[in-house]
């Protein structure tokens, strides 16, 4: 139902997906990371800093809160 412009969808329901994306990712950059509401990101972001990324933020309010203030979003 829509995304951030220039994201990268890495679906956290898909674990050995997830893992296998997520690795491929550079670890030393800062990663954003959203779902609808922010219980998935929260555990996505758990996951990532154990597993060696340090700069990791979750979306306040996930995508719903994102819609709701009117900021862009990607069909």
């Amino acid at each position: 139902k829509g995304h951030i412009k220039n994201s990268l969808l890495i679906d956290w329901k898909k674990s050995e997906r997830f893992a296998k994306k997520a690795k491929a990712l550079d670890a030393s950059k800062t990663v954003y990371v959203y779902c609808a509401a922010g219980v998935r990101s929260k555990a996505a972001s758990e996951w990532l800093r154990s597993n060696g990324f340090s700069r990791v933020y979750e979306l306040d309010g996930g995508m719903n809160k994102w819609k709701e203030e009117n900021k862009p979003v990607q069909q």
